[in-house]
């Protein structure tokens, strides 16, 4: 289940753990631009800012996410998306940190739900900003997300990927699928 990236390389090479559920967990990684890209946990407090990043998509971004173009951020959905446990519904946020240095943006979301009756097994789904596709942040998620579920000792991830979706199968099939 390991993955090796040529899209981001880690900034420096002290302890590199994976994410285990530890809230402090974070780790930094540089993308191929020079953007600096902070990983960490998604929580609660990540609600208003996952609500403008699913409004802030595109209609094309939004059906390849989710399949469909009408996804509105409900109060449901985003609690769904906040609220993980960490164990069995991991969840890592990408930000990067805002021009005046106060604030971060998030820029992408990995997750993985472990399926009821196989511990073994996740589904798992990746979402990047518009802004930001192509910049190879999915790939750093999707590496994290891996090394998260190897963890875990989940085996096999799986995801619901449409056809057209050229971007995202590219970073599976880079990744092994």
């Amino acid at each position: 289940m390991s993955v090796v990236s040529s899209a981001a390389k880690p900034e420096s090479s002290g302890c590199d753990a994976p994410f285990d559920g530890d809230p402090a967990w974070r780790v930094t990684r540089i993308l191929r631009d020079g953007t600096k890209v902070t990983l960490r946990p998604v929580t609660p407090d990540d609600r208003e800012e996952l609500r403008r990043g699913i409004l802030g998509l595109s209609p094309q971004s939004r059906y390849l996410r989710f399949m469909h173009v009408a996804t509105m951020p409900t109060d449901e959905l985003l609690s769904y998306l906040t609220s993980v446990d960490q164990k069995d519904h991991v969840a890592i946020g990408a930000t990067i940190e805002s021009p005046d240095l106060k604030t971060e943006r998030g820029i992408g979301i990995a997750r993985f739900v472990r399926l009821e009756g196989s511990p073994d097994t996740a589904e798992a789904a990746i979402t990047v900003v518009d802004d930001m596709q192509r910049k190879g942040v999915g790939t750093i998620l999707l590496v994290e997300l891996l090394r998260a579920a190897k963890a875990r000792k989940i085996r096999t991830i799986r995801a619901e990927v449409l056809a057209d979706n050229d971007t995202m199968r590219g970073i599976l099939e880079r990744a092994g699928a």
